[in-house]
């Protein structure tokens, strides 16, 4: 007879965990990611900001998406690449053409 009421063993950690750590992680500046050097960076959140560079994978500038695309929910709703571009983030996201944004770019935006 199989004994039924054995304590499960194996440890899963929640969602909050997860959540958790994560804002750790935001609120204390990546702090693994304290080692990364302008040689590694393209700038390419800067660049976008700049009107220099179109984002990926659409090829729309930042003057494109803030007037052709104001008050266009059907669109805004449906294209959800830009979200990487408007509000970069120094994790990736799930727009694999958009780059973490590095704490050089925050400083060279910030002093602008």
């Amino acid at each position: 007879m199989q004994n039924d009421d054995k304590a499960d063993t194996s440890f899963k950690p929640k969602r909050s965990f997860f959540a958790a750590r994560d804002l750790y992680m935001y609120r204390h500046g990546y702090p693994a990611k304290s080692r990364e050097t302008k040689f590694f960076s393209t700038y390419a959140n800067l660049k976008f900001y700049t009107r220099e560079i179109a984002m990926k994978p659409d090829g729309v500038y930042i003057d494109e998406i803030l007037t052709k695309w104001n008050g266009d929910y059907d669109k805004l709703e449906h294209n959800h690449t830009y979200i990487q571009w408007l509000f970069p983030l120094r994790e990736p996201g799930l727009n694999w053409h958009a780059e973490e944004l590095t704490t050089e770019e925050i400083k060279v935006n910030s002093s602008v």
